[in-house]
């Protein structure tokens, strides 16, 4: 059978993404959406890159952007830009880069294939023909094309107090649920369940309600949401 298969905030969790992965097996005919935050706060977000480059090889792979990679997009562009994405688990990400012991790694040790992904390979926003997949939110009654990079990349779940005017049930992540668990409502399901927070990586097939999750001790687990009410 054909998946859709959406994984919340991967923040550097690179073991967690890894488990997580061989246990949901996704295959070619699966499409897969990672929902952003890819970067920052989790120690090896270079290797998560590295991976997700090579999912875009062999599967169906729709990597979506959230706001830490606008913000180390943005970095090198000024002092002050750089300075927030440090503040916001940069160093984190440099740490990742450093191939010595000691010191700190730069920008420019980034690989270009990373500045490509990055810069060009990552989507807004992805619909089918009954969810909408962002990273943080959307405003309920705008349609899609008319969405701010405020809302998409910045706005958290608890902001989405409607239904969508299209119908569709939006798909996020961005904003903790320290339970561990998604968070369903009538409007939307919300993934991010803190990876690098000391809890849970998600993968949320929406169209079973099924999730499975895994994190940085080594530990997987699965069930189902509750149906909406």
């Amino acid at each position: 059978m054909k998946r859709i298969l959406a994984v919340g905030d991967i923040h550097g969790c690179f073991r967690s993404l890894e488990l997580l992965l061989s246990v949901v097996q996704p295959t070619r005919a699966d499409t897969l959406i990672t929902l952003g935050d890819y970067v920052d706060r989790g120690p090896k977000s270079r290797q998560v890159l590295d991976l997700l480059l090579e999912l875009d090889q062999s599967i169906n792979l729709v990597p979506l952007r959230g706001n830490h990679e606008a913000m180390l997009v943005a970095a090198p562009t000024s002092t002050t830009a750089g300075r927030r994405w440090m503040l916001s688990g940069g160093s984190e990400t440099l740490d990742s880069y450093n191939q010595t012991s000691g010191g700190l790694a730069q920008l420019q040790d980034i690989p270009e294939r990373h500045w490509e992904f990055l810069r060009s390979r990552l989507l807004p926003v992805w619909e089918t023909e009954d969810f909408i997949f962002v990273h943080a939110s959307v405003a309920p009654e705008l349609p899609v094309s008319s969405q701010s990079e405020v809302h998409l990349l910045w706005r958290g779940f608890s902001s989405l107090k409607s239904l969508h005017c299209s119908g569709k049930t939006v798909v996020c992540a961005h904003e903790i649920q320290d339970n561990g668990l998604p968070l369903r409502n009538s409007f939307g399901v919300c993934i991010d369940t803190g990876a690098w927070y000391n809890g849970w990586l998600t993968c949320y097939e929406p169209g079973t309600g099924h999730f499975w999750q895994a994190n940085e001790r080594g530990q997987t687990r699965s069930d189902l949401l509750s149906p909406i009410e």
